[in-house]
């Protein structure tokens, strides 16, 4: 609803009837794992994919601990609690509430290493992304212009805020 739809804050708790406070912490949480998750170097996603596919549906392994819903609860509990202290602060405090669960300490570090990293990382709807990936500064969709492995053909139509672009991956065989 926040990235996807566009919503706020205070939009995305009314909507789901829940607090504002939920929803930012919820938030956080998926922008850091998510972050994170995207940034992994290939032979990294690798491993933690093995790793996982060999556990079951509702876990992952990380390091040594399976990464039930329960340890992922705690793990969140301690990411929120480091996200809310000063930056300064956060590498003492996972070590003091870890209190030698390092597995803990390494996963809830590892997610507040790339939440700060983030920055601006899903600040901005998901439809005003594309449309910056789409539509040049010039607000026009030029021919032959390449957005991931596809190039725009031509510009079909459009219709209220939808514009309609033909798009062909270069090379292929299909229509």
């Amino acid at each position: 609803m926040r990235y996807f739809g566009g919503l706020s804050l205070e939009e995305t708790a009314q909507a789901l009837e829940i607090s504002v406070m939920t929803v930012r912490r919820d938030w956080r949480a998926a922008k850091a794992w998510l972050f994170r998750r995207m940034n992994l170097e290939d032979e990294e996603l690798r491993t933690r994919q093995d790793d996982s596919q060999s556990i079951g549906k509702w876990q992952t392994q990380i390091g040594k601990v399976v990464m039930t819903p329960e340890r992922w609860q705690r793990v969140e509990a301690v990411l929120q609690a480091a996200l809310d202290r000063p930056p300064a602060e956060r590498a003492a405090f996972l070590t003091d509430v870890c209190a030698g669960d390092y597995e803990l300490e390494r996963e809830t570090n590892s997610l507040v290493e790339a939440y700060d990293d983030a920055n601006d990382f899903f600040a901005a709807p998901a439809i005003a992304q594309d449309a910056r990936i789409i539509i040049n500064s010039d607000g026009q969709m030029h021919p032959g212009r390449e957005i991931g492995p596809y190039q725009i053909v031509k510009h079909i139509g459009s219709g209220g805020w939808a514009r309609f672009i033909w798009l062909t991956i270069p090379g292929s065989t299909g229509w």
